[in-house]
């Protein structure tokens, strides 16, 4: 039985951390009878069946033989030396279902120098586990045994890569930084959420959330997986200090009716991330409290720090210009430049989430001027000019945050109020102010960056 040339030749990618296990199912012998003949003599029809973290592949059905020959080769994600490959040996029986032979397990870690190994493995009952006596110890099979020819390889259809623009050189280097890449890979391991009526088994509905500062992205719905490959981007805005900040990342089991349920979370501090160079690595997920709980499984998510012109806003030139020094101030300009982490006002039919219609309206000594709507936001990005007439200190300037509703009233959603006499000193002041609400207690109701002089 002659290995193929490519499985057993130099292999092509040895540079590459290696992702998957390729098998060569040869052949059985000694196989069990499962089905036994009126002469009391019979045979068996042997299945293969290969399991590793979701994945599942089988090979055809040998007819009427304990001594069958494959000839198949399968290949398996397989990226961490701890993976182990279940082989598993059925009986096919159309009508009955399949009758369980034997299994043995292929561990990655026997194959860590990327060389191919040819061995024979013995077959072990059902209730065994994977820490069985090493493959080449199959003297002693009274289930029979299996040869199989394995390589650990990379395999470019296995790769996930991040985005180029994560792997490649940053664009604006000597620029400050203001985003962050999120690629969001696969998760590993994770945890039943979702309990079968009827056995011991079950799956998740796993999703992800990502939060920085105000602003949340959700990661699609992976139904019924706890092996869940996304290869999502995302990217978030960044500002002021990044020792202060965290990336909180929360893996939820998605639930339509009776909301989502808690898998794990992680934090990662920004800082870690100064370095502007692509950080991809897996995340073990915490407890609630932030407890270390290796059962919840694990992310791969990539990381980077970089610098985004399309989050550079930049101040009207009519703000720089010269004042008359010696004249009483009497206009207020107003640049409104965009706002962040606003409360969600229209609900979503199904599922968690939603979003909202802000509109701005701006009020100083009885002048009173609005902005555009933004429709579905809840960062919105205005970028308008306003300009007032103001003579005297003691008056308010005031922005009502509404979501605007075409039918019926528009919906108060926060206010923003400062008093003309912080802009006494005719200087350009440009920066974050919170939203707050009517009630002393309502007072995260996200922020808005505003540019006023007098």
């Amino acid at each position: 039985f002659q290995i193929p040339r490519e499985l057993s030749s130099k292999e092509p990618h040895a540079k590459n951390p290696a992702n998957a296990l390729v098998v060569m199912l040869i052949r059985g012998r000694n196989l069990p009878v499962a089905d036994r003949s009126l002469t009391g003599k019979g045979s068996s029809d042997p299945m293969v069946t290969f399991r590793l973290k979701g994945q599942e592949t089988s090979s055809k059905v040998v007819k009427k033989s304990v001594n069958p020959e494959w000839q198949e080769q399968i290949s398996l994600r397989a990226d961490e030396l701890d993976d182990a490959v279940e082989v598993t040996v059925d009986d096919w029986d159309q009508i009955s279902g399949n009758d369980f032979l034997g299994k043995c397990w292929v561990r990655v870690r026997d194959h860590s120098d990327r060389k191919l190994r040819r061995a024979w493995y013995r077959l072990v009952p059902q209730k065994a586990s994977h820490n069985q006596p090493d493959a080449d110890d199959a003297a002693k099979a009274p289930l029979g045994k299996l040869e199989l020819a394995c390589r650990w390889v990379f395999l470019p259809e296995f790769d996930l890569p991040a985005p180029e623009d994560m792997r490649n050189d940053e664009e604006f280097p000597d620029e400050p930084i203001n985003a962050l890449h999120v690629y969001l890979v696969r998760g590993s391991g994770l945890p039943v959420m979702d309990r079968d009526l009827v056995g011991k088994g079950g799956s998740s509905d796993p999703l992800v959330v990502f939060t920085l500062a105000e602003e949340t992205r959700n990661s699609k719905v992976k139904k019924k997986n706890l092996e869940p490959i996304w290869t999502e981007y995302f990217e978030f805005g960044v500002e002021g200090d990044l020792e202060a900040q965290s990336l909180d990342i929360v893996c939820d089991d998605w639930d339509l009716a009776s909301g989502n349920d808690f898998m794990g979370k992680v934090s990662v501090p920004l800082g870690r991330l100064a370095d502007r160079e692509l950080d991809r690595r897996w995340y073990w997920l915490r407890g609630e409290n932030g407890e270390d709980d290796r059962t919840r499984g694990k992310l791969e998510i990539a990381l980077r720090l970089f610098h985004d012109p399309d989050f550079v806003f930049e101040t009207p030139e009519y703000f720089f210009k010269k004042d008359v020094a010696d004249m009483a101030a009497n206009v207020l300009d107003v640049y409104v430049v965009r706002a962040r982490g606003l409360p969600i006002m229209d609900p979503a039919v199904i599922g968690d989430g939603g979003s909202s219609d802000p509109m701005l309206v701006i009020q100083l000594s009885g002048d009173r001027q609005s902005s555009t709507i933004q429709p579905q936001t809840l960062k919105p990005v205005w970028e308008e000019s306003f300009a007032f007439r103001a003579d005297f200190e003691d008056e308010l300037l005031r922005f009502d945050v509404f979501d605007h509703d075409v039918v019926g009233d528009s919906d108060f959603m926060g206010r923003v109020a400062l008093p003309l006499s912080s802009f006494a000193n005719r200087e350009l002041h440009r920066g974050w102010h919170s939203v707050l609400g009517r009630k002393p207690d309502e007072v995260n109701r996200g922020r808005m960056e505003l540019c006023v002089r007098w």
